[in-house]
């Protein structure tokens, strides 16, 4: 009888021990759920801030570009008729570009279509080389010149005026 008894109690042991291992598993579960979920939110928002970096840095440079440049004095500038012809091709070349929006506005002189204190699209102010159809789009801009090539009395001159330049972004929530 008192074997019996001892094996009861060994019994109800054994059931202690493997109840307390197994909450103990399923609290380092759930620590570890909540650390995995705050590691995950950095990496987040590190990748908004290299996403954020590298399309302001894609913006600065776009200038620079052989598709793009101006050919002439001027360095830094957007030949105009390179941006609506690559307008109209823009999304076979989409994939190369670190943007998920390219538009560019003519700020100086003065743009002739404007509503409510913004250039209507599409116009001869406003070239959308490509637009973005999702919603939490961030947008980034910059000023450039964008000139062309011009003919006036016989002398051909370079024509430039200053445009903003906006890419944008998917934002991550």
């Amino acid at each position: 009888m008192r074997i019996m008894v001892r094996k009861k109690k060994a019994q109800f042991q054994i059931q202690q021990m493997a109840f307390m291992i197994i909450a103990l598993f399923i609290f380092f579960a759930i620590a570890g759920l909540f650390v995995l979920n705050i590691s995950l939110s950095d990496v987040k928002s590190s990748v908004q801030d290299l996403k954020t970096e590298k399309a302001i840095t894609f913006l600065s440079t776009l200038p620079s570009m052989t598709e793009f440049n101006f050919p002439g004095s001027c360095t830094n500038c957007i030949d105009k008729d390179k941006a609506r012809v690559f307008s109209e091709y823009s999304e076979e070349y989409r994939q190369f570009f670190p943007l998920d929006s390219l538009k560019l506005f003519k700020v100086y002189p003065e743009p002739e279509d404007i509503s409510g204190g913004e250039v209507v699209c599409p116009s001869d102010d406003c070239i959308i080389l490509f637009n973005s159809t999702e919603d939490g789009i961030q947008e980034y801009s910059t000023f450039v010149a964008l000139c062309e090539k011009s003919r006036r009395s016989g002398v051909a001159s370079d024509d430039c005026e200053i445009w903003k330049m906006v890419g944008g972004v998917e934002f991550l929530e």
